[in-house]
């Protein structure tokens, strides 16, 4: 049903808590986790092992769309979700859960994901929250686009649905 993709260079900071935080979220649904590295050299890739399902190479070209899209190359999920490694999503995954098992969801092309942005890395503090669309249907054939500040480059009618309680935390 859904193919959560990542990339990652020298996250070994926070790989994990973002990894073990998608497990409930994987256990709830049939799921595969695709991680491509583009340089690691801190054991970042030894954690990304440790959890994913694919975890490739992927030389880094300044492009950070070319890394995302060489991910959803591999993907077979019906529905593709990007997560960084600085994130991790809120225990409480029930709504996206219920989204992808609705029938409601054949109505929707994109979803869009409340990202909460910390001001510091111990996540105390200020924050400010936003909705990203993260997750894209994989028949719509959209891509990203754009080298850094990646968007998604698709041409038709966009068919949007929010998800409202269900948060990935930032922590940088």
């Amino acid at each position: 049903v859904l193919t959560i993709g990542m990339i990652v260079k020298n996250e070994i900071r926070c790989l994990e808590r973002c990894l073990k935080a998608l497990q409930p979220l994987r256990d709830a649904m049939p799921c595969e986790l695709i991680i491509a590295d583009t340089g690691s050299n801190d054991g970042t890739r030894e954690i990304a092992e440790k959890y994913a399902d694919v975890v490739f190479d992927f030389p880094w070209i300044n492009d950070f769309s070319a890394a995302r899209n060489s991910v959803m190359d591999r993907a077979s999920g019906e529905w593709f979700l990007s997560v960084d490694a600085d994130e991790y999503l809120d225990e409480d995954c029930e709504e996206l859960v219920n989204y992808l098992k609705s029938p409601d969801i054949q109505r929707n092309d994109f979803c869009g994901i409340v990202i909460r942005n910390y001001s510091t890395t111990d996540l105390i503090g200020p924050y400010s929250d936003f909705m990203a669309i993260r997750m894209v249907r994989m028949s719509t054939g959209a891509r990203y686009c754009g080298a850094i500040h990646e968007m998604w480059d698709y041409s038709g009618k966009l068919q949007i649905y929010g998800l409202r309680k269900t948060v990935f935390h930032h922590d940088s």
